[in-house]
């Protein structure tokens, strides 16, 4: 906009009171410092027409300069000043608008003891023009998504899990083990007097760790398994238990077990998991569905998670068999069965697709059971807990 007495900068005009637009001018006087919103005279033959002078009678909004708030450019997009009244002034003429911005500043600077009440300087569009400073701005975006991911996500995680009551935690599982067995598991059919000996074993090792709110069940229907709800119930399948040679590798299974629910693993993991797609929906404005483009990175961000509450129960359970004066071993023993009874059924898996809905129901859960393989890390742990 040319430094001159009179300025002319066309748009629309929004009262604030209706969505109906005036076509609109706005005038600015350089001498005054005065800025003049009137509307567009329409003749019949030429149309719209900008007056040289704002026609005193067809006037809009008239202010000072310094008191209208003018935007920040953004690219292209069209500004919109917010006048007094709600009312608003909205124009593409990002240059004119910009030139008018700087006027602005220079009268405010130079305006003693004046205040200006919304004016903006053009540093966004300034930002977004400069390569540099995007790519920049880039790189810093993704180490701090790196960080939240790494260690915000999990430490938020884990002092909310910690403040969430006990009541509040029983009430999450409601119904958790029946639709299970509506979906997957079935009774035990283990023999009586050998569910009996699991189950006094269980609560020996549940209530020797003071878990007084505990249930344990026995099922079976997803191969050898064991899990734990945040309730407190722990389910161990009738598979397992027949998997374990004696009653410490049996102990070393249900430390484990213990280990999720001391470290409250599964609330964890299910709120790490919706901060992950929360900020994934944010991220990528995706409000209504949630696409592969969200499934997929919160899938594997999921299994990451998993992975070292998988390590950590496993610490809880050698420590615990320490404590108890029990060989690690044990431990080992028991985890190279579960990996070779796991990779056997995989093998039955591909030679047998399985036909049923109810089969395929199984194979899936046994499956997300079995997410977190045998591997030599978790083994290495046994020698740093061997005496």
């Amino acid at each position: 906009m040319p430094d001159s007495r009179m300025a002319v900068i066309e748009g629309m005009f929004y009262t604030g009171e209706s969505s109906e637009s005036i076509q609109a001018v706005l005038y600015f006087d350089a001498r005054s410092g005065r800025v003049t919103l009137s509307q567009m005279i329409t003749c019949i033959e030429e149309g719209p027409v900008a007056l040289e002078q704002p026609p005193e009678q067809k006037t809009l909004f008239s202010s000072l300069l310094i008191d209208i708030k003018i935007p920040p450019r953004l690219a292209n997009t069209r500004r919109r000043l917010a006048l007094d009244n709600g009312a608003v002034f909205v124009t593409q003429d990002n240059e004119s608008i910009d030139a008018l911005a700087e006027r602005a500043r220079a009268l405010t600077q130079s305006s003693a003891g004046s205040a200006t009440r919304g004016f903006s300087r053009n540093w966004l569009y300034r930002l977004e023009s400069n390569l540099g400073a995007v790519a920049a701005c880039f790189v810093a975006i993704i180490a701090i998504a790196a960080l939240m991911i790494v260690y915000g996500i999990p430490i938020a995680a884990k002092r909310i899990a910690y403040a969430v009551p006990q009541p509040v935690q029983n009430s999450m599982s409601e119904g958790t083990l029946e639709l299970l067995d509506s979906l997957y598991l079935s009774p035990s059919e283990l023999p009586s007097e050998e569910q009996a000996r699991v189950l006094a074993l269980a609560s020996d090792a549940i209530e020797g760790v003071g878990i007084t709110s505990y249930a344990v069940e026995l099922r079976t229907g997803i191969g050898p398994n064991a899990m734990a709800l945040p309730d407190g119930t722990i389910v161990i399948t009738d598979d397992i238990v027949e998997l374990c040679a004696n009653d410490n590798e049996l102990l070393a299974i249900l430390y484990h077990e213990i280990g999720h629910l001391q470290n409250r693993h599964l609330l964890r993991r299910v709120l790490q998991s919706s901060f992950v797609s929360l900020g994934l929906i944010v991220m990528s404005g995706n409000v209504e569905t949630i696409d592969t483009t969200i499934a997929l990175p919160t899938f594997y961000l999921d299994m990451s998670y998993s992975r070292g509450f998988e390590i950590e129960a496993d610490r809880y359970a050698l420590q615990s068999l320490k404590d108890r004066g029990l060989s690690v071993d044990n431990f080992s023993a028991i985890m190279n069965k579960l990996e070779n009874s796991l990779s056997r059924i995989a093998l039955d898996e591909d030679a047998d697709e399985p036909t049923t809905r109810t089969a395929r129901r199984q194979q899936k859960l046994l499956k997300y059971f079995a997410s977190h393989p045998l591997t030599a890390e978790r083994l290495a742990l046994v020698e740093e807990y061997r005496d």
